[in-house]
């Protein structure tokens, strides 16, 4: 996970753009690829580079003269993520809150 703040950062993933699914591989080694609906289930990497490396390996990539070319209608993208505890506060959350504030 490529953090870009203090609340999240930014990962890449694999999309098929025909139909807007994205590359899975459990061992994240190329051998098992499989495309899944949903960007929680993909296989995502904190690199742009590693990604490509991925789609290499998972047999949706080509590596030429000029580095690795992506298959047609695959793409890269970047996925947002967020800290979960940032999502929902929890009572430790609330707790500094409450000090901080001086309630």
């Amino acid at each position: 996970m490529a953090r870009t703040n203090e609340h999240g950062g930014v990962d890449y993933g694999i999309v098929r753009t025909a139909d807007e699914v994205w590359l899975a591989d459990d061992d994240g080694d190329g051998r098992n690829p499989e495309w899944v609906a949903d960007e929680e289930d993909a296989t995502v990497w904190p690199t742009r580079e590693q990604a490509e490396t991925f789609a290499l390996l998972a047999g949706v990539a080509q590596e030429t003269d000029t580095g690795i070319e992506l298959d047609d209608h695959v793409d890269i993208r970047e996925v947002h993520w967020i800290n979960e505890e940032d999502i929902e506060p929890d009572d430790l959350d609330r707790e500094l809150d409450e000090e901080e504030h001086g309630n």
